[in-house]
């Protein structure tokens, strides 16, 4: 059977990937964005494959090693890499064009992650997606960098 497998990012979880699998992926990251959760997620890369079970359980062990914790589906790595794996198995490509957390870059309201996507297209990369906090910089630091060393000082 056909289902979806994603690799979602938060930018209140910097550094931080969830990888799973879903028929519904709309549904889906809806019922991730709960109370406990201060921002949305946002779908870095999500594809069909044939039996998303078996290719999410593959992620999870070729990945392991970036596990957060072992009974969850989190991973201290860059989506990138996750993307590329789930690209072997993929049947279509899936990924939401929707944005869901909105600044303003040149003018037009968008998300971190779509600003930093124009940004490098206008430098000539066409990435398909990236992680916005992981490419903007105040005071030499990523914003992501910035997040987690603030969130991680005593």
């Amino acid at each position: 059977m056909q289902d979806i497998v994603y690799v979602l990012v938060n930018e209140a979880m910097p550094n931080y990937v969830k990888v799973g699998s879903t028929a519904n992926l709309e549904q889906r990251m809806r019922d991730l964005d709960t109370t406990g959760v201060p921002l949305p997620f946002e779908c870095f890369y999500a594809a069909r494959v044939n039996d998303a079970r078996f290719v999410e359980r593959r992620l999870h062990d070729a990945f392991m090693n970036h596990r957060v914790r072992k009974n969850r589906e989190f991973f201290e790595i860059a989506p990138e890499r996750i993307m590329a794996a789930l690209k072997l198995a993929e049947i279509e490509d899936v990924t939401p064009g929707a944005d869901y957390l909105e600044s303003e870059f040149e003018g037009e309201q968008t998300s971190l992650s779509a600003a930093a996507q124009k940004a490098l297209q206008n430098a000539g990369l066409s990435w398909k997606a990236v992680q916005g906090p992981m490419y903007w910089k105040y005071e030499d630091e990523t914003l992501g960098e910035r997040r987690y060393r603030m969130e991680t000082e005593d």
